[in-house]
């Protein structure tokens, strides 16, 4: 038998003493103390910690470990963390610490599994009752281990005045368990589960509890995590790491952002006149070119700062932002940036392959190491996220507390809510109300807010007017060529596809057009809805264009390559075709993309040719377009259109080679449409005749003059509109902001299914929804139903990476990542591959050549490569994936991105 505490482990991928681990845990607490927060929360979370793994005094944990195997994921064992209540004198504890049933609960749930539900309602009783009576059988033994664990832990105990006596076999306690569940005995608090939520509203907790509670259980679970990642020895990591509190002063920040002739940024003017505001939650509204990333570095001045952002590539630009700002701001900040989402490592291999940096591999992966977990730890100053990283902790999975914990003393800022879905903005908007609630700070920043989610935040944070900040409203000089000046000229492209036989002339018209503009060097974005057009529409380009000259500057961009190619295609647009800089390489050049572009690339266009979106969409893709003016510091005379809405009159709302489901919400598409149509004509249309028109439909007014198709009269002023399509018009910000404001307000009075899900989304969440994991809180924020996939046609080349894989010494997920997974592996929706799927997985076409492989390797290839699937498919690298038809059928087209 192991002895206890010296040589017991515990399995954190090397052998650790339990009390090496606890000493670790607290020691880890000790580095997170701040003095934002009362003392006696730090004294209830250190004696959390110290007493959370007291039940790895278990002969059968310690065995187990032993034996190499993870006991505390056996179900047919009581896990450890469980196995705490019956060592601890409940009436000692509950004098030492502030709300006992809440430490109690963060020690007892720190680790959560699955059947903790059955164990909880008591359905499981007899498992409690035998493990109850087990240690009874055996108590002069526990008694005598439980003295050692006192006697190793004095020190500690004593160095934080906790009276070590706390840690006691209590038999009156296992007595009460032989016959009692545990949630009978009253002891923790339930979480994580809508079984037991009319437990939780009959038992309703104060705001201040909740406070307590996630601070002990998330900050415990933080020790317990980074002290485990420690002692691995994996990482050049040290238990001081968990936790940088070093952050930029708002004069230090403010000093890096002032102009060369001494002039201060407006973002630092406005907060010297609203000093209160600074560390308020706000609203900022600002049309792009604005400024308001800077605002954002100013609010979260002194604090640990999360910028959430919707799409990778952003993240990417504002982390270097980031990093660029903070060299400015002093040595101490330097390399004090995180950068979380998936691909996190890879981008960092591609800053060292830039940089030209030569290190040995070993240290350089090391460093990579390092930076992958500190983000995932929150241990740095600023974290640059996407919002899939942070945002699912509002459905409250089990272990959400660990991040509620970090926000709720931090400066939280959410960019471009409405870059997201409905549900997605939803469960934002929960977020971002309950960080608020626990205390943390929050900042939501966007150039376009749809009116029924500003009033939403507004009305539950109780922001006054002066806490939402629309630029358009301030009297700042700065700001006058942003807000003034106008920056679009719109026409509408108006065609027909009404027969097949007409979309490949359509195409050819429409791809002639843009190929006159490329030869008058024009820099030219034309985005389309699905990848499926974009790439038609390429294909017809490049037919019809002078290959010799053209060939380097006709660009296809979509989500549908590989994360390589992607990369590769992102970097030749941003920083050598399209770049959003005052140097702008000379010549023209086509980018055909999709809704990639919106709000994740920094470029600037002279033109955009766009099919019909929502309104928030199309704004962002006009913010693409003539950015430069802000670098000039004057717009040039707009005398041609420079935005071109591309609209068939047969399938108005799909567009161009269209499927019959249409890609957005069909309310929201009419909304948009007739609002355009209304602000060309420079008319304000009665609710009911709009609603008329979207009920009727586009396509009937230029049918039926005076009628609609199904013979219902419409209102004669409703025609106006169409006069609309044969005038161009322009838009400034304000105008642009009320627009914003009219969809919405008429999309409500439709009591349109895209504003239902947002208020049933937040509905569910006020009524404590609980998602039962971390990836299927993930999986509904993103609300993605996506498969990765090889094509055949790259099959062979993935098979040979693999082999080639195998050879190596060094085995990790990182390199098989960067050698394999980026360069044959594409993420699709699952409705648009799943007929082009052969039945067979990545795992399949390469298990006979891991056969020799030991068996914890081939284990890892099949959890890495068993959900991937092979799909009848071309691919290349100016095209992407190209789905075929296979004997189930052709593949449907519903891909946005």
């Amino acid at each position: 038998m192991l002895t206890p505490l010296t040589d017991c482990p515990f399995f954190s991928g090397a052998f650790t003493s339990l009390f090496r681990h606890i000493a670790d845990v607290v020691t880890a607490a000790e580095h997170l103390k701040s003095d934002r927060d009362p003392a006696e929360w730090w004294h209830a979370l250190i004696m959390a910690a110290l007493l959370h793994d007291i039940g790895k005094l278990d002969p059968n944990f310690q065995q187990a470990v032993a034996n190499r195997q993870h006991a505390a994921g056996d179900e047919n064992e009581l896990s450890h963390n469980v196995l705490a209540l019956f060592l601890l004198d409940e009436q000692l504890f509950s004098k030492q610490v502030k709300e006992p049933e809440s430490v109690l609960s963060a020690i007892v749930f720190h680790h959560w599994r699955d059947y903790y539900v059955d164990l909880i309602m008591g359905n499981r009783i007899d498992d409690i009752k035998s493990k109850a009576e087990e240690i009874l059988s055996r108590a002069g033994e526990w008694m005598d281990w439980l003295q050692d664990l006192r006697e190793q832990l004095q020190d500690i105990a004593q160095k934080h005045d906790i009276d070590f006596n706390v840690i006691k076999l209590n038999k009156k306690l296992l007595q009460y368990f032989c016959h009692n569940s545990l949630l009978d005995s009253g002891l923790v608090m339930p979480p994580y589960t809508l079984a037991l939520l009319p437990q939780r509203l009959k038992n309703e907790i104060a705001a201040t509890t909740e406070q307590f509670r996630v601070f002990i259980t998330g900050n415990l679970m933080r020790c317990d995590h980074f002290a485990s990642q420690v002692e691995s020895g994996d990482l050049d990591l040290q238990l001081k790491d968990i936790e940088y509190a070093c952050f930029p002063s708002y004069e230090a920040l403010a000093a890096t952002m002032c102009f060369d002739n001494g002039r201060e940024p407006w973002q630092k003017q406005f907060f010297d006149r609203n000093k209160a505001l600074q560390n308020s939650n706000l609203i900022l509204l600002a049309p792009t070119g604005a400024g308001k990333t800077e605002f954002a570095y100013l609010w979260g001045a002194g604090r640990k700062n999360f910028f959430l952002l919707p799409m990778q590539a952003a993240v990417n630009s504002i982390f270097t932002r980031t990093e660029k700002l903070l060299s400015k701001a002093g040595a101490d900040f330097q390399g004090h940036v995180s950068l979380l989402h998936g691909n996190a490592a890879i981008e960092r291999r591609s800053h060292y392959r830039q940089q030209g940096e030569k290190i040995p591999e070993e240290q350089r992966e090391g460093e990579i190491g390092r930076f992958v977990a500190m983000a995932r730890h929150f241990a740095e100053p600023y974290i640059i996220a996407t919002a899939d990283q942070v945002a699912p902790a509002a459905l409250r999975y089990p272990g959400y507390e660990r991040t509620y914990a970090v926000l709720m003393d931090s400066a939280l800022i959410i960019d471009e809510v409405q870059a997201y879905n409905p549900k997605a903005a939803a469960i934002i908007t929960y977020l971002l109300t309950s960080v608020a609630s626990l205390g943390g700070r929050v900042l939501l920043m966007t150039a376009t807010l749809p009116p029924f989610i500003k009033k939403t935040i507004s009305n539950r944070m109780s922001l006054s007017d002066q806490q939402v900040v629309n630029v358009l409203e301030q009297d700042i000089t700065e700001l006058a060529p942003v807000i003034d000046t106008v920056l679009h000229k719109i026409d509408f492209y108006l065609y027909e596809t009404q027969q097949d036989h007409k979309e490949t002339e359509v195409l050819n018209k429409l791809a002639q057009r843009l190929l006159d503009e490329l030869k008058q060097d024009k820099k030219i974005l034309a985005i389309f809805n699905t990848v499926k057009r974009a790439q038609a529409f390429y294909q017809c380009v490049r037919r019809l264009s002078d290959a010799e000259l053209y060939q380097d500057n006709i660009i296809l961009l979509h989500s549908r390559f590989t994360i390589d190619d992607k990369k590769d295609i992102e970097d030749t647009v941003v920083n050598k075709k399209m770049p959003n800089s005052p140097k702008r390489p000379a010549g023209g050049c086509l980018v055909i993309s999709t809704q990639i572009v919106e709000a994740s690339l920094n470029i600037d266009a002279d033109i955009l040719y766009t099919e019909l979106c929502p309104i928030d969409s199309l704004l962002q893709r006009m913010g693409r377009v003539f950015r430069r003016f802000v670098h000039a510091g004057m717009a040039d005379d707009l005398v041609k259109p420079n935005i071109i809405i591309l609209l068939d009159r047969y399938k108005w709302g799909s567009g161009l080679l269209s499927s019959k489901r249409s890609v957005y919400d069909d309310d929201l598409i009419k909304v948009t449409l007739a609002c355009l149509l209304m602000a060309a004509n420079k008319i304000m249309l009665a609710n009911d005749d709009v609603k008329q028109f979207c009920q009727n439909g586009f396509r009937s007014i230029l049918d039926e003059p005076k009628q609609s198709k199904k013979g219902v009269k419409l209102p004669e002023n409703v025609f106006i509109l169409q006069t609309a399509l044969q005038q161009t018009f322009t838009l400034d910000a304000s105008q642009k902001d009320k627009l914003i404001n009219q969809v919405y307000s008429l999309l409500a009075e439709l009591e349109s299914s895209y504003i239902r899900d947002y208020y049933d989304t937040l509905e569910t969440l006020e009524y404590g929804y609980c998602a039962d994991k971390l990836r299927d809180a993930q999986r509904i924020f993103r609300e993605v139903s996506n498969v990765d996939v090889i094509p055949t046609a790259r099959l062979a080349d993935f098979i040979k990476k693999v082999e080639k894989w195998l050879k190596q010494d060094k085995k990790d997920f990182s390199s098989f990542q960067e050698q394999i997974i980026n360069s044959s592996v594409i993420s699709v929706p699952y409705n648009t591959g799943r007929k082009a799927f052969n039945d067979l997985t990545a795992w399949q076409k390469v298990m006979d050549l891991a056969e020799d492989q030991d068996k914890a390797l081939r284990h890892r290839l099949e959890r890495w490569l068993g959900n991937i699937q092979i799909v009848e498919a071309d691919y290349g690298k100016e095209l992407g994936l190209m789905l075929k038809e296979n004997k189930n059928g052709t593949s449907r087209e519903q891909v946005y991105e």
